[in-house]
C-alpha cells in the first residue's frame, strides 16, 4: 500500500548465489522505499494470514509438515548478509507422548468446565457458518498481534477451502460460555505432508493419484492455531481446549502432536513447553 511505513517482500526465490539474491533484494527494497516504506519486512507472502517466515533451524530433525513454510537453508543467511535482522522468532514443538500431555492439561479442563465453559468439535455439516465463527473470533482475538492486518471474510474462507476434504473435526475445538457466547477456538488438522510431498507439485490426475496412493492415516496431528477472546483470558480456556484436542489425538490413534509455528514468548509456546513439547523447528521474520 502506497505510503504504508512497512513494506513486505514475499515469494522470495533464489539460486545459491548471493550476488543474485543481493540484486533481487536491492531492487525490491529500493522500490518499497520509493513507495514510502521506512521498514522492509519479510518473507511475507501478502500478509500473516498467508504463508510467511523462513525456517532457520531444525530441518534435519523431521520432514516438513503440512502448512509449514519451507526454504533452502541459505535463504536466511543471504537476507542477514544483506542487512536484515530478525524481528520475530517462531518455534514448532513436538509432543512425543500425547497421553502425558493430556494428563498434564486435565486439571485446566476441569476448572474451565466448573467455570461454565463448554467445548465442542468443529461441525463440518455447517462448514461455512463455522468458518464465519472462526473469522469473527480471529479478528477479535488477534487484532493487536504483531504484523496483524485485517482481511475480508471471503479471503479468509478461501484460505480454508481445501481443508474441508482433509479436516478431522475432533482436532478442532470451539469454546463457548453461557454469558459470553463463543470465547475461543483451536484449529488443528492431520498432517498429510507425506502425501503432499508424494504429489511433487503435479496437478491433474497424476498428482491426485500420487496423493491418494500416499495418503494413509497420519501419525502426526497438528495444532495450528489457538486463540482466546479477551473476555475469557486467564480462565484456563486455552489449556482446556488443548486438553480436548489431545483427548481426540489419543482416541483417534495419532501417535504424536505438534504445536506449530508459535511466536516466541507467546502464551501458546509457554503452554507447549510446559506440557511436554520439545522444539523441533525454528523460524524467523526479518526487518530492514
Amino acid at each position: 500500500m502506497t505510503g504504508d511505513p512497512v513494506g513486505h517482500i514475499g515469494f522470495f526465490e533464489s539460486v545459491p548465489d548471493y550476488a543474485v539474491a543481493e540484486r533481487l533484494l536491492a531492487e525490491a527494497t529500493a522500490w518499497l522505499r520509493s513507495e514510502g516504506c521506512t521498514t522492509v519486512r519479510g518473507p511475507i507472502n501478502f500478509d500473516t494470514w498467508h504463508s510467511y517466515r523462513f525456517v532457520t533451524a531444525g530441518q534435519e530433525r523431521m520432514p516438513p509438515f503440512l502448512l509449514e513454510p519451507y526454504n533452502p537453508p541459505y535463504y536466511p543467511e543471504f537476507w542477514e548478509r544483506f542487512g536484515f535482522q530478525v524481528s520475530a522468532r517462531y518455534f514448532s514443538n513436538l509432543a512425543h507422548d500425547p497421553a502425558y500431555t493430556a494428563a498434564l492439561l486435565e486439571r485446566h479442563h476441569t476448572k474451565a468446565v466448573a467455570g461454565g465453559c463448554r467445548f465442542r468439535p468443529f461441525d463440518p455439516g455447517r462448514f461455512d457458518q463455522e468458518l464465519r465463527l472462526l473469522y469473527d473470533l480471529s479478528c477479535e482475538i488477534f487484532r493487536d498481534n504483531w504484523g496483524y492486518r485485517e482481511i475480508g471474510f471471503a479471503e479468509f474462507a478461501g484460505l480454508y477451502t481445501g481443508a474441508k476434504r482433509i479436516l478431522d473435526p475432533g482436532l478442532c475445538v470451539i469454546a463457548e460460555h453461557p454469558d459470553h457466547g463463543p470465547v475461543g477456538f483451536l484449529f488443528g488438522m492431520p498432517d498429510y505432508g507425506a502425501a503432499v510431498r508424494a504429489a511433487r507439485g503435479r496437478g491433474g490426475l497424476l498428482g491426485a493419484a500420487a496423493f491418494l496412493l500416499a495418503r494413509r492415516k497420519p501419525e502426526l496431528a497438528l495444532l495450528k492455531t489457538i486463540g482466546v477472546s479477551p473476555a475469557a483470558r486467564g480462565t484456563n480456556v486455552g489449556f482446556a481446549m488443548c486438553y480436548v484436542h489431545y483427548r481426540h489425538v489419543l482416541s483417534a490413534g495419532y501417535r504424536q502432536g505438534i504445536h506449530a509455528l508459535m511466536i516466541e514468548d507467546n502464551t501458546s509456546r509457554r503452554m507447549s513447553a510446559a506440557k511436554g513439547g520439545d522444539i523441533v523447528r525454528e523460524y524467523a521474520v526479518y526487518d530492514l
